[in-house]
């Protein structure tokens, strides 16, 4: 169905735009409206390096984002709508912004766009959402928009999430941890292969191999896999956490004296940190005093991810990594006991598609995408690391895929891995 879209002058004279009956921007004060956007939104682009923008509309508020933000602030600014962009741009409403070098648009939906994308939503931490845009968008765009109005939705609780996560670092760095540095001094594994342990569907099957790896590798794992492991008579090398809400308790519960490192972010649970008896270690995502920043990707098992490779792990294999879903799964079964959450994946609903491992089309979603991307680029920035994919999802390029059980073979008979 073709929209109606109309030019309408304002009292500012200057335009604003209609689709189908909705503006974009205000009808009278497009700019003066732009401007308490813009500053009510302050807490997402104040004293950032990177800042990322959905929605240009005729690009009011992204000319008052660019006079607020840092001058060496870079501005990536998304739009799938090439329509509505090719009309603010034969009326010249861009030319402060094209001219601005901090910035950088992508315009129009293509796979280039989604890579760009979740390339960039790896740089930030929060990003500004202009929901009129999104309000607008074709019916052939009705699956991004249903993504990108999840984010922000979920945005509305992030107030919530800082203060929570403010008081789990008050509470974290009381505790009697010490630094990844130490963690680092204690536990060498330079040159030595590395498991990442995640909890993904697959690792149901995979587990029960694990344990031919004891004594020749390192097992890292995530706190939401930790259970698995345990029920297998696997006790991993180091366990890790970084998610700030409470039930991230149940993930160490019963578990609490295990002599096993846990590595945890600063504003991770209180309630696990606080609990757990075995040795603790404290990391970063954002420059400290101990000069060692560890990049979490924003999931456990990508923070796993840099902890191995900033301790030269090699090669590092994958298992329960499957960025995707597999047996109308989420996760791995004890997963769903451990969160209290339902690990079936939805029927009806469209999904997203990835390539797997044995080349047919999985099911994904669009933060499992992100998160797929976000590892390959970290993969693709140490090519003298050799990265072996081990799980059963989605393929990610950079590693090379094998059975665990070749993987073990490669490892005991000490051949190198390509």
């Amino acid at each position: 169905m073709t929209r109606i879209i109309k030019i309408i002058e304002t009292k500012e004279n200057v335009p604003t735009i209609q689709v189908n009956n909705k503006f974009i921007h205000s009808k009278y004060f497009p700019q003066k409206d732009a401007k308490t956007f813009i500053d009510n939104n302050a807490f997402i682009y104040k004293g950032k390096q990177h800042m990322l923008s959905y929605g240009i509309g005729f690009g009011y508020h992204a000319k008052e984002l660019l006079r607020r933000v840092d001058k060496n602030c870079k501005v990536y600014i998304f739009d799938v709508d090439e329509e509505i962009f090719n009309i603010g741009n034969e009326l010249n409403l861009f030319e402060d912004i094209k001219k601005d070098n901090r910035v950088e648009l992508f315009i129009g939906y293509s796979k280039d766009f989604m890579d760009k994308f979740y390339e960039k939503l790896q740089l930030i931490d929060d990003m500004l959402v202009y929901n009129p845009s999104i309000e607008v968008l074709p019916k052939n765009m009705e699956r991004f928009k249903v993504a990108l109005k999840t984010f922000s939705i979920s945005r509305t609780g992030m107030s919530s999430f800082r203060e929570l996560a403010q008081q789990n670092y008050e509470s974290n760095i009381k505790e009697s941890s010490q630094s990844i540095k130490t963690f680092y001094e204690k536990n060498k594994f330079n040159d030595k292969p590395v498991i990442i342990v995640s909890s993904g569907p697959s690792l149901d099957y995979n587990v029960k191999y694990l344990s031919d790896f004891k004594g020749e590798v390192q097992i890292f794992a995530a706190g939401s896999a930790l259970k698995t492991l345990i029920n297998n008579e696997i006790t991993p090398d180091m366990i890790c956490i970084i998610d700030a809400h409470e039930i991230i308790a149940n993930q160490v519960k019963g578990y609490e004296n295990l002599d096993v490192p846990l590595c945890f972010l600063n504003t991770a649970s209180r309630e696990a940190v606080e609990i757990y008896k075995g040795p603790k270690y404290i990391f970063y995502n954002e420059p400290h005093e101990e000069n060692i920043v560890i990049d979490t990707g924003k999931s456990v098992a990508t923070a796993i991810l840099d902890i191995a490779i900033k301790g030269g792990a090699n090669p590092i294999i994958f298992i329960g990594q499957d960025l995707a879903f597999l047996n109308n799964r989420t996760h791995a079964k004890a997963y769903s006991k451990v969160h209290n959450l339902d690990i079936t994946v939805p029927i009806n609903k469209e999904y997203e598609k990835v390539q797997g491992v044995n080349g047919e089309l999985l099911d994904t979603n669009i933060t499992l995408l992100y998160f797929k991307t976000w590892i390959e680029n970290k993969i693709s920035e140490y090519p003298n690391i050799n990265f072996i994919n081990c799980s059963n999802g989605a393929k990610i390029k950079g590693t090379t895929y094998m059975e665990l059980e070749e993987a073990y073979r490669l490892i005991k008979n000490n051949l190198v891995l390509k």
